[in-house]
């Protein structure tokens, strides 16, 4: 296989112009479009991205699952759901009165005063 090395601005593989830059140099290698090599090269990348954006996917799915209920000590999955249930949102939940809050089952006066000043701004 013959190299033909000449500039490329941005590193990565290029599928147009089927040219692979050279590790530690500001040089390419151009591939036959044909080259078992090329293939290889685009598999590795096209592999690296789509494990890059799973990876982001995932961290994305987190992230969106994370409430401001989540750190108060006592609440837990049951209590916030029925806080939730009640309310219907986080943010009603922050403009409810204790006495609003502790009519719910399971959360006492001492957890909906805990409750309030977690969710106060």
């Amino acid at each position: 296989m013959k190299a033909i090395v000449k500039a490329l601005p941005a590193p990565g593989l290029e599928i147009r112009d089927v040219e692979a830059p050279l590790p530690g140099e500001g040089e390419v290698l151009s591939l036959p479009k044909a080259s078992a090599g090329l293939r290889l090269l685009q598999h590795l990348r096209d592999e690296a991205h789509r494990f890059a954006v799973a990876y982001h996917r995932l961290l994305r799915g987190k992230r969106m699952l994370v409430s401001s209920l989540d750190g108060i000590q006592g609440l837990g999955i049951k209590r916030r759901a029925a806080l939730l249930e009640k309310f219907g949102s986080v943010e009603r939940i922050k403009q409810a009165e204790l006495e609003d809050l502790a009519s719910v089952p399971g959360i006492s006066p001492a957890l909906a005063e805990r409750i309030a000043a977690c969710l106060s701004p």
